[in-house]
């Protein structure tokens, strides 16, 4: 499975997403202004994904499946709004 995550806000940000086993990257990425980039996850369990946006780090809970939408006021999964975990 894939997770989408789009940059729909004015700014570049920075996003990394956890894994479980050895599939995939968890190194920060930096998604451009008006770009999607894609993880490779393979999992039924609940992945992490990070984001840093004006200089805060959020956490989100998201899935193998997810397609994140972030923009300047809220970051959404499937058209659902997401809540950072703490």
């Amino acid at each position: 499975m894939s997770i989408k995550i789009t940059n729909h806000s004015e700014l570049a940000i920075k996003v990394c997403v956890n894994k479980w086993g050895n599939e995939g990257d968890t190194m920060w990425f930096i998604i451009q202004s008006g770009i999607s980039e894609t993880w490779i996850r393979e999992t039924a369990k609940p992945l992490i994904m990070l984001i840093e946006k004006d200089k805060q780090i959020l956490s989100y809970c998201i899935f193998s499946d997810s397609k994140i939408i972030i923009t300047d006021a809220r970051v959404t999964d499937r058209g659902l709004a997401k809540h950072p975990l703490c």
